[in-house]
């Protein structure tokens, strides 16, 4: 178990834990998201209800748009919430977790990973500017048809308002390429459906609308409306490449029944006198590992093989790399409990030198929402929400048993940022509507020098990173403002 520590430094880590196995023949298994459809068939019957309309008829009114969360009539985006809404999604009650999540139009087959592997409810906030839309909804609209547990998402439109949701070909000849080629994909679809195959072509996902025209993605908007489209008392706020652990849902439930008659036996509730979480520890697997592990023992197999590491281990050591990791790792079951059992594992504070940590939570909607000026594209977009979590002194209840693992493929830094070099610290605190001023809209969301550059580029996340880090600088102070001093909730 004590693969991290063999060597001198993440460069050599970072080449034996890349090396891939290849099978007898000498190829390598891949994961591929929603393999499993390719040969499925559509049923008769859709496992949604489409709240606007499908693709040939999508059409809302002005009642039907709502603010963002956060920002609410001062931020660019709107939402049009449960445009696809399974059929069992209302019928089940609050007792559960649901996974909130979010989307662009290129991860939208990531839906069904998570939908058969999750057993309670999914709120899906998905980004799709202009025609984006058009594609998405052809696309959801045979996900429904084809996979049962479709019936238990709900999914969500976040658009900006300069480019509202399109189902027509656009004007220019490669967004009609693209439509068409949705078109030739689906044609017959809703006459012969059982002539069709559920599997969608990945060159329907390319070349969408936001990545033509470098639109950043609102990560944070996307996080709220799927937070907000949320309808029981504990959510899992996740990125849609997380896919969870078996039996996750079932027993995390369990613990807190057994949380509760033992606080009734001692007199007293810690877990509702004191403001808590419960964390679930990330991993990521090797590229060529063909599926994700659901279990602990699986898990720790493959980490004792050094085909898993903590996640972002090879990117951001701080980022995931949670409190008693090496406890959690070698902490086994007791031969009495029940294998699969959910426990808390240790209850710790994000303060120094963990203050860089960005857990990922079962919690409720009563937590901090996502700053919503912060872009995916910038990074550090989870950090403000947990900052202020410190401050309001909460405890995060790391839990053994449960995890979280990402699609295949370990992530690797591609450039060291220094954070600190990436903006001026001599920043004043202020209201939000300060703050708010304080930033040019159309530049904050639509940078006149990252248009100008490639998209996903060097020069083009570091525009987006510097913006992000200044507006982490402000929007702290502001947070700090607000709450008793504490130490050990530093910044940086």
């Amino acid at each position: 178990m004590g693969s991290l520590f063999r060597y001198k430094n993440d460069f050599q880590y970072a080449f034996v834990i890349g090396k891939k196995h290849p099978k007898a023949n000498g190829t390598f298994e891949k994961f591929t998201v929603a393999s499993f459809l390719k040969n499925r068939k559509p049923g008769n019957v859709s496992h949604c209800t489409f709240r606007f309309g499908d693709s040939d008829s999508f059409n809302y009114t002005t009642d039907d748009i709502s603010y963002t969360p956060e920002l609410g009539d001062k931020s660019p985006y709107r939402v049009l919430y449960n445009v696809a809404e399974g059929i069992r999604y209302n019928a089940t009650g609050p007792e559960t977790i649901t996974y909130a999540t979010h989307v662009t139009l290129e991860y939208l087959l990531h839906i069904v990973e998570v939908a058969t592997r999750w057993e309670g409810l999914i709120s899906v906030a998905c980004f799709l500017p202009g025609s984006d839309t058009g594609v998405a909804l052809k696309i959801l609209e045979r996900l429904c048809y084809c996979v049962k547990e479709m019936e238990y998402v709900s999914v969500h439109f976040v658009y900006h308002w300069y480019h509202p949701p399109q189902l027509g070909e656009e004007d220019n000849s490669n967004g009609t390429r693209r439509l068409e080629n949705v078109r030739n994909a689906t044609a017959g679809y809703n006459k012969t459906r059982t002539e069709t195959r559920c599997f969608v072509p990945e060159r329907v996902l390319k070349s969408s609308y936001r990545y033509k025209l470098k639109l950043v993605y609102p990560v944070n908007v996307a996080r709220n409306v799927a937070r907000y489209g949320s309808r029981t008392k504990y959510i899992l706020v996740s990125d849609i490449e997380l896919l969870p652990s078996e039996h996750l849902v079932t027993e995390f439930l369990k613990m807190i029944e057994r949380l509760k008659e033992r606080s009734k036996e001692m007199g007293e509730n810690y877990f509702t006198r004191k403001r808590h979480v419960f964390v679930l520890p990330v991993f990521e697997v090797v590229e060529d590992e063909p599926d994700v592990p659901r279990t602990k023992i699986q898990l720790l197999d493959l980490y004792d093989k050094e085909r898993a590491v903590y996640f972002h281990r090879l990117v951001c050591l701080h980022c995931q790399r949670f409190p008693g990791l090496q406890r959690w790792l070698q902490r086994k079951m007791h031969p009495k409990i029940r294998p699969g059992t959910i426990q808390p594992l240790i209850v710790v504070k994000r303060v120094f030198p963990y203050h860089r940590w960005e857990p990922v939570y079962i919690g409720t909607n009563q937590e901090p929402l996502y700053n919503e000026l912060l872009t995916w594209e910038g990074q550090q977009d989870k950090m403000t929400q947990m900052h202020e979590m410190c401050l309001q002194d909460y405890r995060f209840v790391i839990l053994n048993g449960a995890f979280l693992v990402h699609t295949p493929g370990i992530k690797r830094q591609r450039d060291k940022i220094n954070y600190n070099t990436l903006t001026d610290k001599t920043v004043q605190s202020g209201s939000k509507n300060r703050i708010i001023r304080l930033v040019n809209m159309e530049n904050l969301f639509s940078s006149k020098k990252a248009a100008a550059v490639e998209f996903g580029s060097k020069e083009w996340r570091m525009e987006h990173m510097k913006r992000n880090a200044y507006l982490y600088e402000v929007i702290t102070q502001d947070v700090i403002s607000k709450y008793p001093r504490n130490p050990g909730c530093r910044v940086h």
